[in-house]
């Protein structure tokens, strides 16, 4: 079962420059950016990490982006206990991805969605990831 937190981008650099190696050595950081011109450098703390890019509407997730999410955990399942998400905001993609995660590798469901931190997630990320999840396991 891992520790799944989603955050803001702001947030995410505020952790990854107050942590120390011990802290995240064991945790995978999935970031969310926009825009190639909105990368950065991701700590090298982390366990291991992946940038992706796409946008926040119901287009530029793609299956590739959910299979390199997908690998991303799976690659890494023995040696991380936490994964953290973060998005521009952390409310949309982050947390999409978030919850889908939470769901397949923690076996267990957000019953209430509505009244969850998840509650604004990205329907069509989320959507893709699960498809492409449940479709590999086939």
């Amino acid at each position: 079962m891992y520790n799944i937190q989603f955050m803001s981008e702001t947030k995410f650099k505020e952790l990854m420059s107050l942590a120390t190696p011990k802290s995240l050595s064991k945790t995978l950081a999935i970031s969310i950016v926009t825009t190639s011109a909105d990368s950065f450098e991701i700590s090298n703390k982390f366990a291991n990490s992946l940038q992706l890019i796409f946008k926040d509407d119901n287009e530029s997730f793609t299956e590739s982006h959910a299979n390199q999410i997908l690998a991303s955990v799976s690659a890494n399942k023995d040696t991380i206990d936490t994964i953290y998400v973060h998005c521009l905001m952390g409310v949309s993609r982050s947390a999409a991805v978030a919850l889908f995660l939470t769901e397949a590798f923690n076996e267990t469901t957000v019953e209430d969605i509505r009244r969850s931190p998840y509650c604004n997630y990205n329907r069509h990320v989320y959507t893709t990831l699960f498809r492409v999840f449940y479709h590999n396991e086939i």
